[in-house]
C-alpha cells in the first residue's frame, strides 16, 4: 500500500502502456584525446544511432571534461517497448561505437598509474607484503590482522 502523500511526491509510470523507451548513457574517452578528435565523436555517434532500425536519435554531446575521462552522453528512443529490442539496440550501438573509437584513434581507457615499491637498501620487496603493511596490516599466526 502506498500513501497518497507519497504518490503526489513521485512520478508514476505505467510501463504496460509504454510504446517506446528513452535510452540515455555515457561513453568515456581518454582525457588525452585531442580537441579535434573529440569534436568528431558526437557526429559519429549520431550516425551510428541513426543507422539502427526503429530508433529515433535525440542527442549526442561532449558532456564533461574531467581529469580521468571525457564523457560523451547519448540519448535516443527505441520505438518499441520490448526490453529485448532495447538491449539488442544498445549492444549494437556500443559495439559500433567501440569500432568507431578504434578507427578514429580515440582510446576509451584513461590514464594509468604504475607504482614501483622498493625496500630500504634498494632491494625490491614483495608487493603484497608492502601493500598490506602500508594499509596497516601485519602477519600474525599465518593471517593478516590490522595493526593497532
Amino acid at each position: 500500500m502506498i500513501a497518497n502523500a507519497e504518490l503526489l511526491k513521485n512520478t508514476v509510470r505505467n510501463f504496460k502502456r509504454m510504446s517506446n523507451r528513452r535510452v540515455q548513457f555515457s561513453l568515456m574517452a581518454d582525457p588525452a584525446t585531442s580537441p579535434a578528435l573529440a569534436r568528431k565523436v558526437p557526429e559519429v555517434l549520431r550516425e551510428i544511432i541513426e543507422r539502427q532500425p526503429d530508433v529515433r536519435f535525440d542527442r549526442a554531446h561532449l558532456k564533461k571534461v574531467a581529469q580521468d575521462a571525457l564523457e560523451f552522453e547519448l540519448v535516443f528512443f527505441v520505438l518499441d517497448a520490448s526490453y529485448g529490442k532495447f538491449m539488442d539496440t544498445q549492444q549494437a550501438i556500443l559495439l559500433e561505437a567501440m569500432e568507431a573509437f578504434d578507427e578514429l584513434g580515440v582510446s576509451n581507457s584513461g590514464p594509468s598509474q604504475h607504482f614501483v615499491l622498493e625496500r630500504r637498501g634498494g632491494e625490491q620487496g614483495h608487493l603484497a607484503e608492502q601493500h598490506h603493511a602500508a594499509a596497516g596490516f601485519r602477519p600474525i599466526g599465518g593471517s593478516l590482522q590490522r595493526a593497532r
